[in-house]
């Protein structure tokens, strides 16, 4: 089984730590694809790749424009020619290995998700609501939406799936769905406004007699939203304006990410992390102030390899 994660332009080096907690914590293989990263990043990802050449390898992908993240999934899932289609974001810390989990939950499940992120405040759909947003992934009845944060599938189920009924990792309008497809989702009482990333595709995967299944269990920590944040912010100012302005609802999601960023690069450059402000607080702050203690004794384990390769 080999994980897919993806790299958008100026994530990498402030990245790098959650890879190095994979490298460090787990046996998994990896494959490190570049979405239209700048030549120096890419210059990283083989350097981090080499850390473990046996696990790990680099993809770089030739557009030149980033592409939205469903449409390289959709690639990325064509290309697969393994049992298994996975992939994880690059802002999850690994604090244990995941194989023994997986391995068990592979035996009875079509695919597997997990990876809430920290600021989300439940990864509960409520009835009530119109949208199937990316961070809720099970309804209040029990049903596995999934996500595409940290997901394992099993591939020939996925082809069946996109082949069958013509659908993608993209996310839908229900008003954009084709009614054959509006009928199932409609018997099957998941009726919404917009559904985000790959949950049409998951819920027609159960609707085929499959089972999938969200899991709390890993031993991963999802940060959530950091990688956008640090791409907007670095390519446009007057993007990071209107990512700020038009996210109200996912207000704690920057609040965190900024700090986040200003830590990350503490750490990096050997110096103390800054206090957490208070409006980026929340029950999951204990969590987080782990993680970075993670991240403070991954970069003194690892240092004198990463500056070696710039980082």
């Amino acid at each position: 089984m080999q994980f897919n994660i993806i790299y958008t332009p100026y994530t990498v080096r402030p990245l790098n730590l959650f890879l190095i907690s994979l490298i460090h914590n787990t046996s998994i293989r990896l494959r490190l694809v570049s979405n239209a990263c700048p030549p120096d990043e890419v210059d990283l990802l083989h350097g981090l790749a080499a850390l473990a050449p046996e696990r790990i390898s680099v993809l770089v992908h030739p557009t030149t424009v980033m592409l939205p993240h469903p449409v390289l999934l959709n690639e990325l899932q064509e290309m697969e020619t393994g049992q298994y289609f996975a992939f994880m974001d690059s802002d999850i810390l690994a604090l244990g290995d995941i194989q023994p989990f997986l391995e068990n939950l592979l035996q009875e499940n079509a695919a597997v998700f997990s990876g809430s992120p920290v600021w989300a405040d439940s990864p509960v759909l409520p009835d009530n609501h119109p949208k199937a947003g990316g961070r809720f992934m099970i309804t209040e009845e029990g049903f596995c939406l999934g996500g595409t944060y940290f997901a394992i599938y099993d591939n020939a189920q996925v082809k069946h799936i996109r082949s069958a009924y013509g659908m993608s990792f993209s996310h839908s309008d229900w008003a954009d769905l084709p009614t054959d497809i509006q009928d199932i989702i409609r018997q099957m009482g998941l009726q919404k406004e917009r559904y985000d990333n790959a949950k049409v595709l998951n819920i027609l995967l159960q609707h085929a007699g499959q089972t999938c299944i969200y899991t709390e269990t890993l031993p991963i920590i999802h940060y959530g939203g950091l990688s956008r944040y640090l791409t907007v912010l670095d390519r446009h100012e007057e993007a990071m304006a209107y990512h700020k302005a038009n996210r109200s609802g996912q207000e704690k999601m920057r609040l965190q990410a900024e700090y986040l960023a200003k830590a990350l690069l503490a750490i990096q450059q050997d110096k103390p992390v800054p206090p957490m402000p208070r409006d980026a607080q929340s029950d999951t702050a204990d969590t987080i102030r782990q993680s970075l203690d993670h991240c403070i004794q991954l970069r003194q384990h690892y240092r004198t390899a990463l500056q070696q390769i710039g980082l």
